[in-house]
């Protein structure tokens, strides 16, 4: 029985049903890496065991707190977070962690100095800072890094080829003199593979 020959539009369909796996699985990582994130932020407490975020959780009154909207020109709440997960608004982690963030600063700059609100802001700001630096990323966004990574071209030139493996030890024996700890793009790319990374942080050494 003859084989069948793909047509040209059968590869189209193929490619953009790969690609809208990609972009779905992509949304799907990203939402439960920032609803796991939330969900830590949101449970963070004092020493004597406060939610450090209970002031954060919905605005302040427009009515009680007027000035607080002439004042703070970007208003929002954790509440308005946890939507934005939900409905699929975030195109990035960075995005969600902004909004974090801008909920953090409006607190800060709105409520004076020392106050309990202020205080709690102040803390959650520490927390925020050390937690998104060592925020666990799923091995999905490595191999998106290491692919951006290597497809960099100047002048529609590879640049990335001659880190792709190691240099020759005969050729290059002064490398592994001066070079501690010799990698290349390889042994990166298996080290993603076997989930070795869980930090971008280890990934950049």
């Amino acid at each position: 029985m003859p084989k069948r020959v793909h047509s040209a539009s059968d590869r189209d369909d193929s490619n953009e049903s790969t690609s809208t796996s990609k972009r779905t699985r992509k949304a799907t990582e990203l939402n439960n890496l920032c609803q796991e994130y939330y969900d830590t932020f949101q449970s963070y407490k004092s020493e004597d065991g406060r939610l450090l975020c209970e002031n954060f959780i919905q605005l302040p009154s427009k009515r009680a707190n007027t000035d607080y909207f002439t004042s703070i020109k970007e208003p929002i709440d954790l509440t308005e977070i946890q939507q934005k997960i939900h409905s699929d608004q975030y195109d990035s982690f960075e995005q969600f962690l902004d909004d974090i963030e801008l909920v953090i600063n409006n607190a800060k700059n709105y409520y004076r100095k020392n106050s309990m609100e202020w205080k709690d802001a102040n803390e959650l700001a520490k927390y925020f800072y050390s937690k998104a630096k060592s925020q666990s990323i799923d091995s999905y966004y490595f191999e998106e890094f290491f692919t951006a990574i290597y497809n960099i071209r100047i002048d529609n030139r590879p640049i990335t080829d001659i880190f792709l493996f190691l240099p020759s030890r005969k050729i290059y024996p002064d490398y592994y003199l001066i070079v501690t700890k010799p990698i290349d793009l390889k042994m990166i790319a298996i080290k993603i593979q076997n989930n070795e990374y869980s930090l971008l942080d280890d990934m950049e050494k």
